[in-house]
C-alpha cells in the first residue's frame, strides 16, 4: 500500500472498524467529507486489495472513480446498484460500463460520466431519471436504451439534449 498517500493510509486505519464490518456506505460518506481524501484513490486502494465495496452498497458514491485510470478500461455494474451519484466516473478513462438487463439501476446523477472516455452505454428499462449533463463532453457516445425515444426523453427531464452530447447516437430496443 506504499503508493497511496499518508492521508489515505491514516484514514483507512482510523476507519478500520467500518472496513471490518463491510460498512462501505459510511466509509465513503466519511471520505467525501474529508478534504484530504480523494474518493477515487480510496476506491482504487480497495479494489487493489481485492475488496469490492459495491457488493455491500446500493449506489455508486460521488467521485467513486473520478480521475482514475482503469487498466482494462471496463467496469461491470453490479445488479444491486440503484443509483450512480454525481461525478462517479467523471474524468475517468472508462471505455465500457457493463450493465445487465437485470440491473436495478434507477438514477444517474449530473456529471456522472462527464469528461470520461465512455464509448457506449446500455440503459435498462429500470432507469427512471438521468440528470443534467450526466454525459457532458463524452465524445462519440452510443446509447442503447431498452425503451423508446419518447421514454428516454421523459427520463431526461423532457430534453435529451441536456443529458447527452450533441454527437451521441442512439439505438432504441422498444420503438
Amino acid at each position: 500500500m506504499a503508493k497511496y498517500s499518508t492521508y489515505l493510509k491514516d484514514f483507512l486505519w482510523e476507519n478500520r472498524d467500518l472496513l471490518n464490518n463491510n460498512e462501505f456506505t459510511e466509509l465513503y460518506e466519511r471520505a467525501g467529507n474529508d478534504l484530504d481524501i480523494m474518493v477515487g484513490e480510496l476506491t482504487n486502494a480497495l479494489y487493489t486489495a481485492r475488496i469490492h465495496p459495491l457488493v455491500y452498497m446500493d449506489h455508486i458514491p460521488e467521485s467513486f472513480l473520478e480521475n482514475i485510470t482503469l487498466h482494462n478500461r471496463s467496469f461491470t455494474l453490479p445488479d444491486n446498484i440503484t443509483e450512480i451519484e454525481r461525478s462517479a466516473f467523471s474524468n475517468c478513462n472508462i471505455k465500457e460500463i457493463k450493465i445487465s438487463e437485470n440491473s436495478k439501476l434507477k438514477f444517474i446523477d449530473e456529471f456522472a460520466f462527464a469528461w470520461s472516455s465512455l464509448s457506449e452505454i446500455y440503459l435498462p428499462k429500470s432507469i427512471s431519471a438521468i440528470k443534467y449533463k450526466a454525459f457532458h463532453d463524452v465524445d462519440n457516445l452510443h446509447v442503447i436504451y431498452e425503451g423508446s425515444a419518447d421514454e428516454l426523453d421523459f427520463i431526461c427531464d423532457g430534453d435529451i439534449s441536456l443529458v447527452f452530447p450533441a454527437n451521441a447516437t442512439y439505438t432504441f430496443l422498444n420503438k
